[in-house]
């Protein structure tokens, strides 16, 4: 690293420049931020819009209707509905075995 200047017209050239370099470092980190958050904002209010007029659709691909009721029922349910018939229990097994 280089000492400082010893005139002062250098000195205070040194000075004016790095007061440029840094004004213009903070001008460019704002222009980033605003452009950052303009674009936030924008997609913002488009999921907001989306999501305000055009609301999801009920009957779309991965969902299928109930005939019978009209309700609706998703292909990803926790429960499964089915019919069976008991075979055998464990106590007429036991029973047999006499």
């Amino acid at each position: 690293m280089t000492p400082p200047p010893k005139n002062p017209l250098a000195r205070l050239l040194a000075v004016v420049i790095a007061v440029l370099v840094l004004a213009g470092i903070f001008t460019i980190g704002l222009v980033a931020l605003v452009i950052a958050v303009g674009v936030g904002l924008v997609f913002g209010i488009v999921a907001w819009l989306r999501s305000r007029f055009f609301p999801p659709r009920r009957a779309s691909q991965g969902q299928a209707t109930d005939n019978v009721s009209g309700k609706q029922k998703h292909q990803q349910d926790d429960v499964i509905e089915a019919e069976y018939t008991v075979v055998s229990r464990d106590s007429d097994r036991d029973r047999g075995a006499d």
